[in-house]
């Protein structure tokens, strides 16, 4: 009898050191999702205007470059995006006529609008005069620009 509660003794000694072996289990975490950040930018403050995703990086045609004077009779089709880095900036370019286009640059108000980090040039409306192309020195080029919903 006493062999029988020795190896029962025994039985539970061995049992409690495995148990108490093993990591505790941890409880299973509920899910809280994150909250959303809301700006309050007080009473009788406006938010800011909604600026809709448009791919910035690729450049469309947006008009056409023509001389005013009659000068060169060639239409130059004018390519343009916003600038990746600055919202108020715009990147512009033309190509030549002919079977090889070439890429040209464009300059309006004293910039080139090509340059990147916020020093390209504003942006073209229709109807703007002043600008000029490379290859074209002393014609000043008037904007056609397309309606574009």
């Amino acid at each position: 009898m006493k062999d029988n509660a020795l190896i029962v003794i025994l039985i539970v000694l061995v049992a409690y050191s495995i148990y108490a072996q093993q990591p505790p289990k941890r409880k299973q975490k509920e899910y809280v999702p994150y909250p959303v950040a809301v700006r309050d930018y007080g009473p009788g403050v406006p938010a800011p205007p909604y600026r809709p995703y448009n791919n910035s990086n690729v450049f469309s045609q947006i008009g056409i470059l023509t001389d005013p004077t009659g000068g060169v009779s060639d239409i130059f089709p004018l390519y343009g995006r916003s600038e990746p880095y600055c919202s108020n900036r715009y990147q512009y370019y033309t190509r030549t006529s002919g079977y090889q286009a070439y890429q040209v640059e464009v300059h309006y108000g004293g910039r080139d609008c090509m340059k990147g980090y916020c020093s390209s040039c504003e942006e073209i409306y229709d109807g703007v005069t002043g600008i000029t192309i490379d290859g074209y020195p002393g014609v000043n080029f008037t904007a056609s620009v397309y309606n574009i919903p």
